[in-house]
This record gives C-alpha cells, structure tokens and sequence, in this order.
C-alpha cells in the first residue's frame, strides 16, 4: 500500500497512528493509540461492524461524576442513544458516582441488554478493559479477568450490521466520564 501514491503530489502532512489490518476493507483496529481526555460529543470515525466483536480500551479514571457518565458508545444510528436493536454496540458508562462499568449491547429482543460488573474500577490507575460478544453471550474483562458474563441465551439475536457504525468517546447524550482513553480497538470475530 502506499501512504501517498505515485501518480500524485503527496500531501504536505504527517502521518501516524496508521493501522492497517489484511483481509478486509473497511476500518479495524486502533480507534485510539495514545491516552486521550474523554469529551462529550467526541466522534472518533466508523467501523465495519459485526454480529460478534471484540472491543477493547485502556481506560484511568480521574473521579467520581454524578448521574451516568459516558466511556465510549459505537451505534448504528447516530441520532438515538437507546434502547433500539443497533442503538449500543457496545456502549460503556460509569454508574452514578462510581467507576463501576455499565456495558450494553442491544438484541432484538432487548436494545439495552447488556452487564454490569459488580467491583469498580481503581482511580488514577490504569485498568485494560475487554468487551466481548459471540455466541448469543457478553463477558467483560478487566486486567484479564472475567468480571461480567450474560447467559448464552442473551443474544440470540444479535443486531447485523449492514452499513458502518458510528464511534464516539464519550458521546453526545451523556457527560464524559473524568478519564483518559487508550487503545481503544474493534476486532470483527
């Protein structure tokens, strides 16, 4: 592949962070690289989405916010939050004054099924988190433990994407979650 190509002049720019994944074309992989201030409304980009995936971020907590506070949020309709099938994919928050997750990812039978890991997450330290779906089931790690598993009935029919999803961190319904976001990735399984 080339970063510029041969036939045109090369744009007058510098280039990083560029992840390139074989096999498929449309955008996978790194969303984020290096740990970014988490800002309501922060539209980050699209991916090719899938009945299953992997999403997985590095996330460190500053404080405790009120109300629901967003982490990152990938939807099929950027003009609803929930709770239709497509409408979280996954989304993930801090409870109400906690750093305690709240993971959804809608169904047909359910838009804001989802997990809710019992422990919080430690402040000003770095916790790698792992949102899994496949095989009608979620499991949510973090620091490589299991913390969260649906049943595997939960998902029996999961959203199928037919055009590309939307990412943000944080998104545009909810306060952004005091924290910094690393390695955000999206892997279709």
């Amino acid at each position: 592949g080339y970063t510029a190509d041969p036939w045109h002049l090369a744009a007058k720019a510098a280039l990083s962070n560029m992840v390139y994944q074989q096999g498929r074309n449309w955008p996978v992989g790194t969303l984020i690289k290096e740990p970014m201030k988490l800002v309501k409304s922060a539209y980050l980009g699209t991916v090719k989405g899938s009945t299953a995936y992997e999403v997985s971020f590095i996330i460190k907590p500053f404080s405790k916010l009120a109300g629901w506070t967003n982490i990152m949020h990938i939807t099929a309709d950027r003009s609803r939050n929930c709770c239709n099938n497509g409408d979280r994919l996954p989304g993930v928050w801090f409870h109400h004054m906690t750093t305690r997750l709240h993971v959804r990812s809608g169904d047909a039978t359910n838009g804001n099924a989802g997990c809710d890991p019992q422990g919080e997450l430690p402040l000003n330290e770095e916790s790698k988190v792992v949102v899994r779906l496949e095989g009608g089931k979620m499991v949510v790690k973090v620091g490589g433990e299991v913390v969260c598993e649906t049943t595997g009935t939960t998902y029996s029919k999961p959203f199928e994407p037919t055009d590309l999803l939307a990412v943000f961190a944080a998104d545009p319904w909810y306060t952004a979650s005091d924290a910094t976001l690393g390695s955000l990735i999206y892997t279709p399984l």
